[in-house]
């Protein structure tokens, strides 16, 4: 940069004079260090590392990451008292990951003697930060403005599914809910979005996206003229499940899921059974298994 300074009074500006020295530039600097940093067990061999960018590049582009890794926390288990291993990852290979969240309201009918209508409103929560009330069918524009005016999100996409009436007079006529798939797809909202708990007496993760769905309604006519709060209103928020298949012979096995390995299942056990032995697991960051055998008999 150059520099030259002048005085000014009310008759006007008088002469500028340089600096010295008459040029400076500012002297680049490491950049910062990398933020909300995340790293889960895949399998014995396969860590899943994820971070932000540093707030400070230090006056240049950041070209290039280094991902040290190291059986002890001082990183001092490899050779030179240096950690085990390491990478480097350029900046250009790094993409960001864009977490997906649905939100579900939903009448649940599996006890219901007869048709039942959703109705009433709910409103969403983000981060600390409150929507107003949203209607229990809002577009996925409508979802879309309210969370982005929430101060804790900047960019979301929303899109919506309907869940029809298992009732032939009502079917897809008047749903009995709605999931909204909710993609935050802000440059500071990349990856997970779920508050992780640090303490090793915990491993409980909760969604930064939750719901309330206290004022939505059930309502016994379809002009919903008949409508109180009861206990047949489902209102959640869960993330994209992913879904997995396993087909086997006439033998037993077992399920490998990260580092671990299921005890024994038998052709025989239950679909209970299975789940049981599957929810075993600790703390391989998969949440709770569901199993289902559509070709059991």
């Amino acid at each position: 940069y150059f520099v030259q300074v002048a005085a000014v009074n009310s008759f006007g500006i008088g002469p500028f004079t340089n600096s010295n020295p008459r040029a400076i530039e500012v002297s680049p600097q490491p950049p910062s260090e990398p933020i909300d940093i995340f790293a889960e067990p895949l399998s014995d061999t396969e860590i899943l590392v994820q971070w932000n960018p540093p707030l400070e590049n230090g006056g240049r582009q950041i070209t290039h990451y280094k991902i040290e890794y190291d059986e002890s926390s001082s990183f001092t288990g490899g050779g030179n008292n240096g950690p085990t291993g390491f990478i480097s990852l350029s900046s250009v290979k790094i993409t960001p990951v864009s977490d997906i969240q649905s939100v579900t309201v939903k009448i649940d009918s599996s006890g219901a003697k007869s048709a039942l209508y959703l109705s009433g409103s709910f409103s969403l929560e983000f981060d600390g930060q409150k929507t107003g009330q949203l209607p229990f069918n809002a577009s996925p524009l409508e979802m879309q403005a309210a969370l982005e005016e929430l101060c804790t999100i900047h960019e979301v996409q929303v899109a919506r599914t309907i869940h029809c009436s298992p009732y032939p007079e009502v079917g897809c006529m008047e749903p009995e809910g709605y999931t909204w798939l909710v993609t935050f797809v802000s440059p500071n909202r990349v990856g997970d979005q779920h508050n992780r708990q640090i303490s090793k007496l915990s491993s409980h993760v909760s969604h930064k996206l939750s719901i309330d769905g206290s004022h939505l309604f059930e309502c016994a006519d379809e002009r919903k003229i008949s409508c109180l709060i009861a206990g047949n209103t489902v209102a959640d928020v869960e993330t994209t499940q992913e879904i997995q298949s396993i087909v086997v012979a006439s033998s037993s096995f077992s399920i490998t899921i990260g580092a671990e390995t299921s005890s024994v299942i038998h052709l025989g056990d239950s679909i209970m059974k299975v789940e049981e032995k599957l929810n075993t697991f600790g703390n391989i960051g998969v949440g709770k298994i569901s199993v289902t055998c559509p070709s059991c008999a």
